[in-house]
């Protein structure tokens, strides 16, 4: 095997380990940044000083793979089929890296038409894989490739594979490129996933690369797979740079990434650098994780540490964490550690943590021992949580189990339990999971039952064409719009524009749900064509929810353009939706503006009550400016001022 293909190798591993759990990014001549190796590390309480992109035209999508025979997805089926059905999960992997890592393009080709064919679960697995390799040999070519593809979980798994390469191979071109693709979801998810591998190698460019996105807060997660790669190689860099970064959750992200990936191969020295941190919120985050993650390496070592340290606040958290870890090592010493947390809701949490994993190993003592708590929530809770494990590996077992359970209703124990095992049948069987729930139900199908509606959104998001028959055959009332309302959100998902187009056939019932679902999903990569959109629904509450849903997302990756479209807005009820989404997403940075614009609000009472959440605020961020803004305000009664400053 060639070093090219051995960093093709790599660089897809961290995809699927790491780049795939985030899955879900600066316009401008095409000339590359420098290249960042020598960058410095911020001083302390700074943000790493970002780059530099030079305006180019935003990247395009196409399909530049060779015309595909019969014969070639055929040779692919073979291949990579036998591989994906190998029941071995490290042999599977195995094969499917050895096929695809000698493929040349016609194979490509080939079988990515075959992957375009297998079930979501199959395809996104392929898929990265398939793109990574094409990357090594075409970047640019297998780049447009994943922006075309229409299903956008398939998209952002194409794309995965790609930067996975690309970052390794070319990191200049592949931050470049990424940074010419318009502010959306897709953009967030690829500077995430760029900025995974480009840690393994330089961390300090990595951050550098996220730092040039400040306005897009969608990929504020790309902090975490910085710092859990960073950690992996030299955990003592990773921790003394992430307690120099400003104060923010960006930093608290930073310290939990460190700390669990350094304790996973040094948990005493883990341990001893949390217990160091000097905040105590931060030292408290930090400590979790470390006992967490040593919990995972060594049971008996974490419980004995936990019995020793001192009763109190702190060691309840450390308990709570470390539960769950402890009970997929060693089950009696995860109890022995529950009973050290006092009644109260760390100890209800840590029960929970204990049962959910006791029963991926052992359903059946997990669920003698939640059938043995006194009656009340907590039970139920506990026999819903054994319910839903046992499901993931035996539903007839778990439905058996559950049939046993007293049934005092909606809110009792056998429904709990009920609950939880379709939530995890409907992931395979969708159809038998929907008429389970149906049949043994009693109040299935009402209207105010939530659960349907999930499940109807989980079975059109693996076979869109069965869930909306079925749905279209219920009995017309508000139960089938929230089910038809769901199932066109799940449309969205995956094509938003034909979700718009669907949405004139729904009935009015099922519209002022499924537009603000429709606009939330197609906002994320096009807000612009969202807002065209949503201003041809008539004035109401449809339009109101695609106008307040846009205004939120447009809002996370550019708030200058957001403000501009607000602009537009004639007054209305839909104009004031959306300013008041606008203000509520900017009032953390920006609470005199926020206060500025939700002024222009036109209907007194939600005028009122925006400007009354936007005071609260802001008096808790920054009292003195708050308090001279309410005092001088002529929007708030006397009465309403003496309230909020707290005056008798």
């Amino acid at each position: 095997m060639n070093s090219t293909t051995s960093k093709w190798l790599a660089a897809i591993a961290v995809a699927l380990l790491l780049g795939w759990t985030m899955g879900f990014l600066m316009s401008g001549s095409s000339a590359p940044v420098p290249a960042p190796t020598a960058a410095t590390a911020p001083s302390a309480g700074q943000a790493a000083e970002p780059m530099v992109f030079h305006s180019s035209p935003a990247p395009t999508a196409g399909n530049d793979l060779p015309p595909v025979s019969d014969e070639e997805t055929q040779r692919a089926s073979a291949s990579l089929g036998s591989a994906l059905r190998q029941v071995n999960r490290a042999r599977r992997t195995h094969d499917l890296y050895d096929l695809v890592s000698r493929m040349n393009p016609d194979e490509i080709a080939g079988a990515i038409e075959f992957a375009r064919r297998l079930t979501p679960q199959d395809r996104d697995t392929l898929l990265p894989l398939l793109t990574g390799r094409w990357a090594e040999i075409d970047p640019a070519a297998a780049a447009r490739f994943a922006l075309a593809m229409g299903d956008r979980q398939a998209r952002d798994s194409a794309m995965n594979g790609v930067l996975a390469t690309w970052g390794l191979t070319d990191p200049t071109a592949a931050m470049t490129w990424v940074a010419q693709l318009p502010a959306g979801s897709q953009r967030s998810s690829a500077i995430a996933n760029l900025a995974t591998t480009l840690a393994r190698t330089d961390p300090l460019a990595a951050m550098r690369f996220v730092a040039s996105f400040p306005n897009d807060r969608r990929a504020d997660n790309a902090y975490y797979t910085i710092f859990t790669e960073w950690a992996a190689t030299n955990p003592t860099a990773a921790a003394a740079q992430v307690l120099a970064l400003p104060k923010d959750p960006n930093r608290d992200q930073a310290i939990r990434a460190t700390v669990s990936r350094w304790a996973q191969t040094d948990p005493q020295a883990a341990l001893a650098w949390a217990q160091a941190i000097v905040e105590p919120n931060q030292r408290n985050i930090a400590v979790n994780g470390a006992l967490a993650a040593w919990a995972g390496i060594d049971a008996p070592a974490v419980s004995a540490y936990l019995q020793a340290m001192p009763a109190g606040a702190q060691k309840n958290r450390a308990v709570s964490s470390a539960v769950q870890q402890l009970a997929w090592r060693d089950v009696d010493a995860a109890r022995q550690v529950v009973e050290l947390i006092p009644p109260g809701e760390l100890r209800q949490q840590a029960i929970q943590n204990l049962v959910s994993q006791w029963a991926e190993n052992d359903p059946v003592a997990a669920g003698e021992y939640a059938l043995a708590m006194p009656p009340g929530d907590a039970r139920n809770n506990a026999l819903a949580n054994v319910a839903g494990s046992w499901a993931r590996n035996d539903i007839p077992g778990a439905l058996a189990w559950a049939a046993q359970l007293a049934d005092t209703g909606d809110q009792g124990e056998r429904r709990a339990a009920q609950r939880n095992i379709v939530e995890q049948w409907v992931r395979n069987d969708p159809r038998a999971a929907v008429e389970y729930w149906v049949k043994n139900v009693p109040t299935a199908g009402e209207s105010n039952d939530g659960l349907l509606v999930q499940l109807s959104g989980q079975w059109a998001r693996s076979d869109l064409p069965s869930a909306l028959a079925w749905a279209n055959s219920l009995a017309a009332g508000k139960a089938r719009d929230n089910v038809l309302a769901q199932i066109t959100a799940q449309m969205a998902v995956s094509d938003p524009v034909q979700a718009a187009g669907y949405f004139a056939k729904l009935p009015p019932g099922a519209q002022a749900g499924a537009a603000g679902q429709i606009a939330q999903q197609w906002a994320q990569n096009d807000p612009r064509g969202a807002a065209t959109w949503a201003s041809g629904l008539a004035e109401g509450g449809a339009r109101n929810n695609a106008y307040r849903t846009i205004a939120q997302q447009w809002t996370d990756v550019d708030v200058v353009k957001a403000a501009q479209w607000l602009e537009t807005i004639p007054a209305g009820s839909g104009r004031d939706a959306a300013v008041g989404s606008f203000a509520s997403k900017v009032t953390d940075t920006d609470p005199a503006g926020a206060a500025a614009w939700a002024a222009t609000i036109g209907d007194a009472g939600t005028r009122t009550s925006t400007l009354d959440r936007i005071a609260r605020h802001w008096l808790q961020i920054d009292k003195a400016a708050a308090s001279t803004w309410i005092t001088g305000n002529a929007n708030f009664s006397a009465e309403a001022k003496q309230r909020l400053l707290g005056q008798k």
